[in-house]
Parts: C-alpha cells; structure tokens; sequence
C-alpha cells in the first residue's frame, strides 16, 4: 500500500512538471549576449505558454547574475553609483543585448499577464534589471509603478506576487529614494491604512503585510521623507503608533516620527 501510494505521488509529481520543450536552459556554449537575445525573443512572442514564459523569466534573473559574477558587479545595485556607473551600464547593454528600457517594455507584458505565478515572476526580473538610478527613471517614463501598485492592490491568493511588488519598491528606494514613483507611495499608504483598519476589528490577526508597508513607509521617511508627508505617510505611522500591540514596531515608529520632526526641511 505505501509503495502504490509513493509510486502515486511520484506519478502526479511528474505529470505536473513542464514539458522539456517549456524548461528554458541557458546555453554554455553561448556568450551572455547571445543568450539574453535568446530571451527577450522569446519573451515578446504572444504564442510563448505560461510554462515557458515563467521559466524564461528565472532564465532572465540567472542571466544578469551571470553578466554580475563575470563584471565583478555586487548583488546590491547601489554599487552602480559614481563615476563608474556610465561605463558599467553601457557594458550591461553590451553584455545583454538590449537597453534597460527595452527590456523593461519586453517584460512589462508579463506584468499583465493572467497567472500570478507568471506576474511575479516579471516582478521580480524587473527587480534584477534594476541597478542604477538611470534605470529608475526608465521604469517611471514607462508608468509600470501603476502595474506594480496593480499587484500590492489584488488580494487573490497571491501572497508570492505582492511580495514580489513590495521587494521591488525597496529596491528603487536603495537606488534613487529621490526619483520612487509617488504612486507606489501613496499604494503603500492606502495599504497601511486598511491594514490598520482591519487590525482594529480583529486584534488577534495581525497581517504580515501591514508590517512590510510600514517598515518601507518607514524607510521612506528616512531616505525621502519630502514624499512620504506629500503622500499623507506621516498620519498612517501615526495612527499604527496608537493602534500597535507590539511595542518594537512602535518604537520603530516613534524612531521615524522624532527623525522627521528634527529634519531641517
């Protein structure tokens, strides 16, 4: 009996898996260029199924890891500041194959796309393109904050996909806080404004996600906090320092409030 279940399992398993021909796989014997033409080929066809876009997508991020580890560039972006960033930018160009903005419109498809698996998956190469604050501003001139806000917003079991959202936000903040989308902001104050709301009605269940919008509204008030008052972030912090049984998140929250009271601006 247990072997027939384990053999069922196992059977189920790999029914579930892809097809080989959906397992996109880089190719070693190409250069890093060749293989993000590949990509982005791929990508910007409509016939690509979900199964293949989704692994094109992990392709695209093991990619720009390669371009990172063979330009002895850090994980984190902030690295492409200063003097060298022009010339690290225009050899990711080279090494990828196509500029930040090109890339951006080809993955932005995927944004939209009809599984939340899929859109987070986008969310996250875009996440990875990102490293300078020239790219920031490519991001803005294609208005995908909205999509990402779209992603915060959608409460349909997809936990991964607003993750995935909130992780790129606080990428651009550690880029360019200067240049963050005030509409991604003002997502995160509407959030932290519900969240506290529900909190209210039922104290025993504390939504994880309301303490990820505060630590990034908290953020905000540390590295651009012009926008967090213009956003009205100052009244959310406010109302969870009042509301919040956790005595570190209010003290985190006091720390931002004092911080923002002796900014000379």
């Amino acid at each position: 009996k247990n072997y027939l279940g384990h053999k069922l399992t196992n059977n189920s398993t790999a029914s579930s898996r892809p097809p080989p021909e959906d397992c996109y796989r880089m190719d070693p014997s190409k250069s890093t260029r060749e293989n993000g033409q590949d990509i982005f080929t791929a990508l910007a066809l409509r016939t690509t199924n979900e199964n293949k876009r989704l692994s094109l997508l992990n392709g695209l991020v093991k990619l720009i890891e390669r371009w990172k580890r063979e330009n002895a560039v850090g994980s984190c972006g902030a690295l492409l500041v200063g003097s060298p960033q022009r010339k690290l930018v225009q050899q990711r160009e080279v090494g990828l194959g196509y500029a930040i903005g090109e890339w951006l419109f080809c993955v932005s498809a995927s944004l939209v796309h009809q599984f939340t698996q899929i859109r987070a998956g986008a969310l996250r190469a875009v996440r990875h393109l990102l490293m300078a604050p020239g790219d920031v501003r490519a991001f803005n001139e294609l208005q995908l904050g909205h999509l990402v806000c779209r992603s915060l917003d959608v409460l349909l079991k997809n936990e991964e996909e607003r993750v995935q959202a909130l992780k790129l936000i606080r990428k651009q903040l550690v880029i360019a806080p200067e240049l963050v989308s005030s509409v991604m902001v003002r997502c995160l104050v509407s959030l932290g404004e519900s969240g506290a709301e529900d909190r209210a009605v039922r104290v025993d269940r504390e939504d994880r996600m309301l303490r990820a919008c505060l630590a990034t509204l908290c953020e905000f008030g540390v590295l651009n906090p012009k926008l967090l008052i213009v956003c009205g972030g100052v009244s959310v912090i406010t109302r969870n320092v009042l509301e919040c049984h956790s005595p570190r998140i209010a003290e985190s929250l006091c720390g931002v409030l004092l911080h923002m009271l002796e900014w000379p601006k």
